[in-house]
């Protein structure tokens, strides 16, 4: 840390993924559209890989309450992971439940996928992410809070956005055929 170095207090917080309203990542609304649609999910290897999410107004309040509370400059480097992960499989299928949503799934290893879907790894959000370590810098458990569970901030979205790439939808649905017979 440059500051550090410079004598000056600074501190880094590493943020995981964060979503909420308004996500311009679009994340969440990669899940949502296809979920909405009924045509189902194609799911990387299974959806087993495992992913760390937060909610955005959890970040805030953890740090609202972080800074009141404690010394930020304490560590050099705190992180803001959620204590437990999901498997991709099990988090698409919270937010199908919350929303009421079908739950279908087809899977596939990322070779074939890429092989003929082209451009369905470029937009698929989660399918790279592994877990990661929690450690005692974490500001969860510093600040003596627990992540609000998906199930509740799941229902709070916004309506569901239509897929942009028709086509890139149109090829997936091929290829959810082609698992399927």
């Amino acid at each position: 840390n440059k500051l550090r170095k410079r004598k000056i207090d600074a501190t880094s917080v590493r943020i995981p993924i964060m979503l909420g309203r308004n996500d311009h990542t679009d994340r969440l609304n990669f899940y949502r559209a296809r979920l909405a649609d009924g045509a189902g999910v194609i799911l990387v290897n299974r959806g087993q890989n495992q992913v760390q999410v937060v909610w955005h107004r959890d970040v805030a309040k953890v740090l609202k309450e972080w800074i009141l509370k404690s010394d930020p400059a304490e560590r050099s480097v705190w992180e803001l992971l959620p204590l437990k992960s999901l498997s991709v499989r099990e988090f698409i299928t919270e937010l199908g439940y919350s929303n009421g949503y079908p739950l279908k799934f087809f899977s596939a290893n990322y070779i074939k996928i890429d092989k003929h879907v082209d451009g369905y790894l470029d937009l698929e959000p989660l399918w790279r992410e592994r877990n990661q370590n929690v450690t005692k810098a974490n500001l969860f458990y510093h600040a003596n809070l627990d992540p609000t569970p998906f199930s509740h901030w799941f229902k709070t979205l916004e309506s569901v956005p239509e897929i942009s790439d028709k086509f890139l939808r149109r090829r997936e649905c091929d290829f959810i055929r082609l698992l399927s017979s």
